[in-house]
């Protein structure tokens, strides 16, 4: 199992890396028209299609070019994948260009003694100087860390325009057979980003907030589009990074707080939805509710979960998501009345609790089941947390038997 982390490495200005952003920009151009007009998404056909192109229209070498191909190959494959209809091509209009590193260094190397960066250019091989602080050295001096790839980019700050190198770095842990402890499940959402519960407690992580600072947001774009003019697109700009930023720091908080109670509760594995496709599965009606489940950024919430749990030795696992909000996790019964917004209530057994929390109990369960053989590991292993059933939310011997007829 590998565990991924990008450090950012402030470059000395440089006439010739503006050059090779500049060029990167018309190949990414003249591969995207490709694209669009022959409809490909495999790197590899649009290899043979465009890559004399820009060989003759760039000053790129054929390293950066093949870069530049699997860049926009990924891009129009995503589309494809998320059934976005492009009715022109695709703008490339970021100042980024990825490279290649590893152990051979083919666009760029760093010393980190030194605190320079052998970096190729189209205006050849250079070596450049790079501001590293304590965090980044962390992650480069130590040798379990492994460099894989790197983006050089053109980014904005407070102080200006500044050329950045984001180095990508991967450390290999071996994977647990058998994992200990209990299990921790995740139920995730717009309006409560995580429920968690590990059988008979529960967690809230409200997520309310978010919404009217991203309404405004919306709103303020919407005034910036209306206007028009060259000021208002680069506030609107930066009016839209700032929303990301905003969402994906909470996004960032929130998992560490649910690693954290993992580590409290002495379980060695989160469990949460597969959530691929969601989108295209529930619908949405009105233009800001489109708005706000569409910009519901769940994929990159789970991946930033799955990364810290990683790193702190707990395993993160993906449960088939159906009927988990249907389902009754007493006994067993799944109906589409069941729930009602917020509000849970079993048609068969009368059972009543907050619709998320029981979903974060079934996705729990759900993690158990599948994760444990019956005849290998026993009845008990299916619910390993049973307590009395007296306890408020906690699994009787009989729902343990029912829990194992589900399984088997």
């Amino acid at each position: 199992m590998d565990i991924t982390r990008t450090v950012v490495l402030p470059l000395e200005s440089h006439s010739a890396l503006g050059a090779t952003l500049e060029e990167a920009r018309k190949a990414y151009g003249i591969l995207s028209k490709t694209c669009f007009e022959e409809g490909l998404t495999s790197r590899y056909k649009l290899h043979h299609a465009g890559y004399q192109a820009v060989r003759e229209a760039t000053s790129l070498t054929s390293q950066m070019t093949c870069s530049a191909i699997r860049t926009v190959a990924a891009a129009y494959k995503s589309a494809k994948s998320n059934k976005h209809v492009l009715k022109a091509p695709a703008d490339f209009s970021g100042e980024t260009l990825s490279l290649e590193g590893g152990k051979r260094g083919r666009d760029f190397k760093l010393n980190v003694f030194k605190c320079i960066v052998s970096l190729s250019t189209v205006q050849g091989r250079l070596k450049l100087p790079f501001v590293m602080g304590e965090h980044q050295r962390q992650y480069l001096e130590d040798e379990v860390w492994r460099v894989q790839a790197a983006k050089l980019v053109k980014a904005k700050r407070v102080k200006g325009e500044r050329f950045e190198l984001h180095v990508s770095l991967v450390k290999t842990v071996e994977p647990t057979e058998h994992v200990s402890g209990g299990v921790l499940g995740v139920d995730t959402g717009r309006r409560y980003l995580a429920v968690a519960s590990t059988g008979s407690d529960a967690h809230f992580f409200p997520a309310g907030h978010l919404k009217p600072k991203k309404e405004h947001f919306r709103r303020l774009r919407g005034r910036l589009d209306s206007k028009g003019t060259h000021s208002a697109k680069r506030t609107r700009k930066r009016v839209a990074t700032r929303e990301a930023r905003l969402t994906e720091d909470f996004q960032h908080c929130t998992a560490k707080r649910l690693v954290e109670l993992a580590q409290q509760k002495g379980c060695g594995v989160i469990a949460v939805e597969r959530l691929n496709g969601i989108r295209g599965r529930t619908g949405a009606r009105g233009k800001k509710a489109h708005y706000h489940h569409t910009t519901w950024a769940y994929a990159q919430f789970l991946q930033i979960l799955s990364d810290k749990a990683n790193a702190a030795g707990i395993s993160a696992v993906a449960v088939d998501p159906a009927n988990t909000s249907r389902c009754c996790n007493r006994c067993g019964h799944t109906a589409k009345e069941n729930r009602n917004g917020l509000s849970f209530v079993c048609q068969h057994c009368g059972y009543s609790l907050h619709a998320d929390l029981s979903a974060a109990r079934n996705i729990r369960l759900r993690a158990i089941t599948d994760g444990h053989d019956l005849v290998r590991d026993g009845l008990q292993s299916v619910s390993p947390d049973a307590v009395d059933v007296d306890a408020k939310g906690a699994l009787s011997a009989t729902e343990v038997e029912f829990t194992a007829s589900r399984q088997l």
